[in-house]
């Protein structure tokens, strides 16, 4: 994405040897214009108010293909607050369960927002600090985006994961929305070191 909003920059060349097989660029475009055109992305990018940015991802692991554009408003507080998210999958021809394969992805993108804003394993004298929940806060119900849009596309491919490619792509989506809102890029995490909560 920096090289992307570097003007002076020369363009990036991908091959198909940049990825690795089995990877399918036509199947990565084809998912990253689904996710454009749910978000209605040009339109609703400009017409975005101030502290408010969206962001886009793409994820490629397991054979499946999943992008998200996260919608993210940001105070001057650093209080973040994911309010829409749209997801276009594509997993192959075949899902078992419709209704499942949505609430993993869902589940997938808080899940995410949990490593994002808390989760950090620390160690004191060789042993880890954090032994409960209490000290490894997972995202609450409130702090939940209040839609997460998710899109399987009907493809001929043969069937494949899903579990592992819904999760890290949300990380990079928020990150990139954050910046597109505040002009701040995201370095590191968790953001509750660097003083950023939910809203």
């Amino acid at each position: 994405m920096d090289l992307l909003n570097n003007p002076t920059a020369p363009p990036p060349t991908f091959t198909d040897a940049s990825f690795g097989a089995p990877f399918n660029y036509k199947r990565a475009i084809v998912v990253l214009e689904a996710v454009r055109d749910m978000s209605d992305w040009n339109n609703r990018r400009a017409n975005l108010p101030k502290g408010t940015g969206l962001g886009v991802a793409f994820q490629f692991a397991h054979s499946g293909y999943v992008a998200y554009v996260a919608e993210v408003t940001v105070t001057q507080e650093k209080k973040l607050k994911v309010t829409k998210v749209w997801s276009a999958i594509d997993i192959g021809r075949q899902i078992v369960n419709p209704l499942h394969a949505t609430n993993l992805v869902q589940g997938g993108f808080i899940e995410a927002m949990s490593h994002m804003m808390a989760w950090e394993i620390t160690i004191d004298k060789g042993r880890v600090v954090q032994n409960n929940f209490n000290q490894y806060q997972p995202t609450r119900m409130k702090n939940a985006p209040p839609s997460i849009e998710v899109k399987f596309l009907q493809t001929n491919f043969s069937p494949t994961g899903l579990g592992e490619p819904s999760l890290p792509p949300a990380i990079p989506a928020i990150s990139n929305a954050i910046y597109a809102a505040t002009g701040i890029r995201i370095r590191s995490l968790p953001l509750g070191s660097q003083g950023y909560t939910w809203v």
